[in-house]
């Protein structure tokens, strides 16, 4: 192919592939949130909700740090707070479950966990853990039977007759239990 075709030809792949390109960049994203399930008070919002007058301090490493700008200082001290993959800044865990077209996501966490369907009977949860010093991520994915959403971060499936629980926690893990082994999880030790 010389010439005019030729000319016409490549015109006519230009185009094609601009199409092509447009719809890559419009194309929704499966994973985007579309309604919040589930967003619990967070400890930092709580705390400053029931002393009034305070104000947050940066944050630290298991540390929520407050004043009453005056002379007294408090801390909520426990797994609290994760490194942001992107500035560094330790910040509270915050965690928000969301659906999307796909499955569920959880943010605000260490962790960020994606639940997506993996055919018409199956989910695969993915647990993607960034470490800011080094930009890593670890991946953890898991494939378990078709879960249903309960309430709050408690999801459960069915696996041979038997019913399980999968919970997913404010830092971003999950974990697997049986329904009738229930421990309450302790909570963070409050300093004022």
């Amino acid at each position: 192919m010389r010439g005019p075709r030729m000319k016409e030809f490549s015109l006519a792949l230009a185009a094609a592939l601009s199409v092509a390109a447009a719809f890559a960049q419009t194309a929704p994203d499966p994973n985007a949130s579309i309604q919040v399930l589930s967003q619990p008070t967070a400890p930092a919002t709580q705390f400053l909700q029931t002393n009034p007058g305070w104000q947050a301090l940066t944050h630290q490493q298991g540390e929520l740090l407050f004043t009453d700008t005056k002379t007294k200082r408090g801390a909520i001290i426990g797994n609290v707070t994760h490194q942001d993959p992107q500035s560094g800044a330790w910040v509270q865990n915050a965690p928000v479950l969301s659906s999307t077209s796909v499955g569920w996501r959880l943010d605000g966490t260490a962790n960020q966990i994606l639940i997506q369907a993996a055919g018409t009977v199956q989910h695969t949860v993915t647990e993607t853990y960034t470490d800011y010093a080094t930009q890593h991520s670890s991946v953890l994915a898991v494939t378990f039977p078709t879960l249903t959403h309960d309430s709050g971060f408690l999801f459960h499936f069915t696996q041979n007759g038997l019913a399980w629980d999968l919970r997913a926690g404010n830092r971003g893990s999950s974990s697997l239990e049986p329904p009738w082994v229930r421990r309450p999880a302790p909570p963070p030790t409050v300093f004022p």
